[in-house]
């Protein structure tokens, strides 16, 4: 799985500015009109790329969650991830109400309740 963030030389937490700063800068190194070069055609369709997800929003928050399961996934050397675990971490509102969601589909309503006054 290819790092967008590494592509682009930012950092996973960057703003979107500077995704589009990066994104400039290495478009202007690579792209085949400007610097005559067909040989980068891959890792410009690379950056391209990976400024189409990291600026949008929702495929950013996709990409980065897959990230962290990749992660997870190499850390503790199991092809298993735990989603209740992985959102009992988190602290966004957005992750507690799946968590609490999650904990209803699977019969849990005493700890969807305690969840739900936590928040």
């Amino acid at each position: 799985m290819k790092d967008f963030y590494k592509v682009l030389g930012v950092r996973q937490n960057a703003t979107l500015a500077e995704i589009k700063r990066a994104y400039h800068n290495k478009v202007k190194l690579l792209h085949p009109d400007s610097s005559g070069d067909v040989s980068h055609k891959d890792e410009f369709n690379e950056v391209v790329q990976a400024y189409r997800v990291l600026s949008d929003n929702r495929q950013r928050s996709i990409f980065d969650e897959s990230i962290i399961s990749h992660i997870f996934r190499k850390k503790n050397g199991s092809g298993e991830f735990n989603y209740y675990n992985w959102l009992s971490e988190r602290q966004d509102q957005e992750s507690r109400a799946k968590l609490i969601f999650y904990t209803l589909m699977h019969n849990k309503e005493d700890e969807a309740v305690a969840e739900f006054k936590r928040m």
